[in-house]
């Protein structure tokens, strides 16, 4: 063609195909076509790049010569600051923080757990004990299987009753219900967007946490809406209260479903790729919240991503998956990894 646009054409792949993908943009930019690149970050726009157009609050704010905006601090639009949960507010009523001593099972206990799809295997004999108020990061590049990983945690993948499995203390497949696990788990993913009809107001995304729907489908009680108004309040996301999901950004859509899965207080908190497609600031608003998360709340948290730079401080142990199979497993904390057995 004579003009190629490339719209977040890095978005969700890891360090290795990020690089091939990139070697072959610039190759790209060496011919007569005219490219243009949309990107949320300025570390996603290829070199070979000669002009960029900064668009804010829908209008341009800036134009011209890539070399005349040498470092991304220089552009405008810095995303808003980063918050902190209030530590003088309150939680909401009967979601104040627990002892993490007075918890003695384990959140999830896999031994020797192996997965297989029309006979390949895509997990081979992972066994990972999640004890509650750890913070674990789940590593690894795209198809080293963290979405089936996942999948036996959320109930969604049915082998999990061919595994030893046991969630919340109980083995999988001792007649629990998948609506049984989910109470217990909060979870947020960029798929979350897509699901979501664009019409329905932040508020009653955030109180379907309650119900682990797509969509609020039953009355919530005045104690539940209030819950909900609260971590809001948290999140300093009140002002979208009213708002359609569907006329927020993609960084406040995101806040939006942090707050969703919280609000019922879960034991566990899992994070897919939650700064997925988020520019630099949103990404630090992300991962600053959920820092504050982890200093005020004993939740036990999976976070899940293919790039180990972008880690919150609070992660407190590594989970490195590679070709279906644990390549490392390890303590985490200032900045070194003490390994285990």
């Amino acid at each position: 063609p004579q003009l190629l646009i490339l719209e977040h054409p890095l978005t969700g792949l890891d360090t290795r195909f990020r690089a091939k993908l990139v070697g072959i943009i610039e190759e790209l930019l060496q011919s007569n076509m005219l490219v243009i690149v949309v990107a949320a970050d300025r570390d996603d726009v290829p070199a070979g790049i000669t002009d960029i157009l900064w668009v804010e609050d829908n209008q341009v704010v800036a134009r011209g010569a890539m070399d005349a905006h040498p470092e991304r601090e220089s552009l405008p639009g810095e995303m808003a600051p980063v918050l902190r949960l209030r530590s003088q507010q309150r939680l909401p009523d009967g979601q104040q923080s627990k002892d993490p001593n007075d918890a003695s099972k384990a959140l999830v206990q896999m031994e020797d757990v192996s997965v297989f799809y029309n006979g390949i295997q895509v997990l081979s004999h992972i066994s990972w004990t999640v004890r509650p108020g750890e913070k674990w990061a789940l590593l690894g590049p795209n198809g080293a299987g963290k979405t089936t990983l996942l999948s036996l945690i959320l109930g969604d993948n049915p082998q999990a009753y061919a595994n030893k499995i046991t969630l919340f203390g109980r083995r999988r497949g001792t007649g629990e219900s998948i609506w049984d696990i989910k109470k217990q788990i909060g979870w947020v993913a960029p798929e979350l967007h897509l699901y979501y009809p664009r019409v329905v107001r932040c508020l009653d995304v955030v109180c379907s946490g309650f119900f682990d729907s797509v969509g609020l489908f039953r009355g919530c009680s005045s104690q539940q809406r209030e819950a909900a108004r609260l971590w809001m309040q948290h999140l300093d996301i009140m002002q979208w209260t009213e708002t359609p999901l569907g006329e927020i950004s993609k960084g406040e859509q995101r806040m939006v479903f942090i707050a969703r899965a919280l609000v019922k207080r879960p034991e566990l908190l899992i994070m897919d790729e939650p700064c997925q497609g988020l520019d630099a600031g949103k990404r630090d608003r992300v991962l600053q919240t959920i820092d504050s998360i982890a200093a005020r709340l004993d939740t036990g948290v999976v976070y899940v991503t293919h790039d180990s730079r972008a880690l919150p401080k609070s992660i407190t142990h590594v989970l490195a998956l590679d070709r279906g199979r644990i390549v490392d497993k390890a303590l985490w904390g200032q900045g070194q990894t003490q390994h285990k057995n």
